[in-house]
C-alpha cells in the first residue's frame, strides 16, 4: 500500500476516537504515554474491521497526521501565541509550495535523468522562499549558495518542460511577484 492509501484513510481516526470515546491530549506531544495509548487503541480498532485494507504503517500515519491537526488546532487557540501559530502556518505554506515545485518536477524528467541525478536529490535542494513584506502579492527567493550551477540549469530545464506542459489559461497565470532575496542559510544535505 502506498500514501495513496492514507488519504482515503484520513477519516477513520477521528471516526473511532468519537466512536471510542477517547481523546488525544493536545496539550502533551504525540509520543507521551496517554496519547500513544490512544494511538494503539485506534489502530488496532481500525485493524479489526474486517473492510479494512491498510497496512500497519498507512493506519499509524494516518492516526499521527489526525493528532497533529488536532495539535495545530490546540496551539492556534491558545492566548498569547498568535505569532507562533502565524511564523508555523507561513512555514507550512511555503515547505508545501516547494513539495509541490518538487513533485511537478519529478513528473518530466526522463528515465535516464531519473537514474543519474533525481534519484539523488530530495526537497532540500529546492530552492526557499519567503514572504515580502514590501508587497503583499509578492514572493522573495532565496537562492542555495551551495548548489551547483549545473544543478541550478538541471532545475531550470525542469522548470521549462513543466511550463510547456502546462497549457497557458488565465487560471494558471502567476499571482505572485518574484525577487531575488539574501542567499538562504541553510546546510547541504548530508
Amino acid at each position: 500500500m502506498g500514501n495513496e492509501n492514507v488519504w482515503s484513510l484520513a477519516h477513520y481516526p477521528a471516526k473511532y476516537m468519537q466512536q471510542l470515546d477517547v481523546l488525544f491530549d493536545t496539550s502533551e506531544v504525540f509520543s507521551s504515554s496517554h496519547n500513544k495509548g490512544v494511538q494503539e487503541t485506534i489502530v488496532q480498532e481500525i485493524q479489526d474491521q474486517p473492510e479494512c485494507k491498510f497496512s500497519d504503517k498507512d493506519i499509524r500515519l494516518a492516526v499521527r497526521r489526525c493528532y497533529e491537526n488536532l495539535r495545530r488546532t490546540f496551539l492556534e487557540q491558545q492566548s498569547g501565541k498568535e505569532e507562533l501559530v502565524e511564523q508555523q502556518s507561513k512555514r507550512r505554506k511555503y515547505r508545501s509550495r516547494r513539495e509541490r515545485k518538487f513533485q511537478r518536477r519529478s513528473s518530466v524528467v526522463t528515465k535516464n535523468e531519473m537514474d543519474k541525478y533525481w534519484k539523488l536529490l530530495s526537497l532540500a535542494y529546492v530552492t526557499e522562499e519567503s514572504e515580502d513584506p514590501d508587497n503583499p502579492n509578492g514572493i522573495i527567493e532565496h537562492k542555495l549558495d551551495w548548489r551547483s550551477e549545473r544543478l541550478s540549469t538541471f532545475m531550470s530545464t525542469l522548470d521549462s518542460r513543466i511550463a510547456k506542459k502546462q497549457p497557458a489559461s488565465p487560471g494558471l497565470v502567476a499571482k505572485k511577484v518574484r525577487k531575488l532575496g539574501e542567499p538562504s542559510n541553510t546546510t547541504p544535505p548530508g
